[in-house]
């Protein structure tokens, strides 16, 4: 079953929470979305795993990526290691956006993932439209979750 326990959704949504930096980015970027798992939330860009971030045994939230997005040649452009970022620093993740997305742009010209990126645009276009609380048919992610809760 999909859900957040309130502790998690509170982390998200409140202006102090840990874990707002990351909402609010989703919400000022529309090529992000944020999509809710059980004590999960997922990050994608253009269909691809962006973030993965669990709560971890201890109450603290671990941030994870798929490196399969990321070239070897690659991994210290712009002063950013994203090896040596601990899985807790959620400001330092926050910064990376920009190379990681540049690094999964690179990774999608070379590896195409058409379907999963049509459905991701898809979903922005379904629910971010003027129209999107006017109509009968809705695609649920986290964002919209988040924001009638």
């Amino acid at each position: 079953m999909r859900g957040l326990s309130e502790n998690f959704k509170n982390d998200l949504k409140s202006p102090e929470g840990c874990m707002n930096p990351f909402l609010k980015r989703v919400l000022e970027d529309d090529t992000l979305c944020l999509e809710i798992r059980k004590e999960e939330v997922d990050i994608y860009y253009r269909g691809g795993l962006l973030f993965e971030i669990k709560k971890s045994r201890e109450g603290k939230y671990n941030v994870g990526i798929d490196k399969k997005f990321i070239s070897e040649d690659n991994t210290n452009i712009n002063n950013i290691n994203i090896d040596e970022i601990d899985k807790n620093d959620y400001f330092e993740w926050i910064k990376a956006i920009p190379y990681l997305k540049s690094q999964m742009d690179i990774f999608f010209s070379k590896n195409k993932k058409l379907e999963r990126e049509i459905q991701q645009l898809v979903l922005r276009e379904n629910n971010n439209n003027e129209f999107a609380n006017d109509t009968d048919y809705y695609t649920i992610n986290g964002y919209k979750f988040l924001k009638t809760q």
